[in-house]
């Protein structure tokens, strides 16, 4: 039996909703948001842009966004949006972090340095509390993708995304039990991390939950222990 466990990463930017510091920027920033909503994306651009000089990372992430579509009114820019990601991640914005590591991420798949420089960022993000930030890194160590393969610092970061809430991270901790990666292989922690992956809305976590689950599965599996949970 060969069952596919670890997953592609799924990129994609996001916007915050919060400004990052004192009322009045805050009523500002939901103004600018307010705008943004309604499709006002000149009137939402030049408040966060004003907010972003004045060092509010949230409104510098939000400005990155702006500037990596092509349909909110302005020309994308991808190095400008890139740049706004990077002045919000070093004032320590989550979502800054994560959108500059998935910029680094997509523009790096042939190249060791952005590879490496995405793991770093995906690395911070995770640390100030964003799951899929967690998992992707995971994803990187896994796959060897910027940086020397360990599959317990993979197992460490898919662990770390499950426990904040992300699908993915909960499946993947899954497959490492499945596989035995890093970890003695359980079948029975195997079945309970997919079953939490698909309970957090992971499709393939419940179609291994549901094959792990199977009243042939380990009778079958037993006769063939060197078979591996990945294609």
């Amino acid at each position: 039996m060969k069952i596919s466990i670890i997953v592609s990463l799924f990129l994609m930017f996001a916007i915050d909703l919060v400004a990052f510091d004192g009322l009045k920027n805050q009523n500002e920033f939901d103004k600018a948001y307010e705008y943004y909503n309604k499709g006002k994306f000149k009137e939402a651009h030049d408040i966060w842009s004003k907010l972003c000089d004045n060092k509010d990372a949230q409104s510098c992430t939000n400005l990155g966004f702006i500037f990596d579509n092509d349909d909110l009114g302005y020309k994308k820019d991808e190095k400008k949006a890139m740049s706004l990601y990077k002045k919000a991640c070093d004032l320590n914005d989550t979502l800054g972090c994560k959108n500059l590591a998935i910029s680094q991420y997509k523009g790096g798949k042939s190249s060791k340095d952005d590879l490496a420089q995405a793991l770093k960022n995906f690395e911070k993000a995770c640390e100030l509390g964003d799951g899929y930030s967690c998992t992707s890194a995971g994803f990187q160590y896994e796959n060897a993708q910027g940086v020397t393969q360990s599959l317990n610092k993979a197992y460490e970061y898919y662990e770390k995304g499950c426990k904040l809430l992300n699908a993915m991270g909960c499946t993947n901790v899954g497959g490492m039990y499945a596989n035995g990666f890093s970890v003695k292989r359980d079948f029975t922690k195997a079945i309970e991390y997919f079953k939490k992956g698909c309970e957090l809305g992971h499709k393939q976590g419940c179609k291994y939950e549901k094959e792990l689950s199977g009243d042939d599965f380990l009778k079958n599996h037993i006769k063939n222990r060197r078979d591996k949970w990945i294609e």
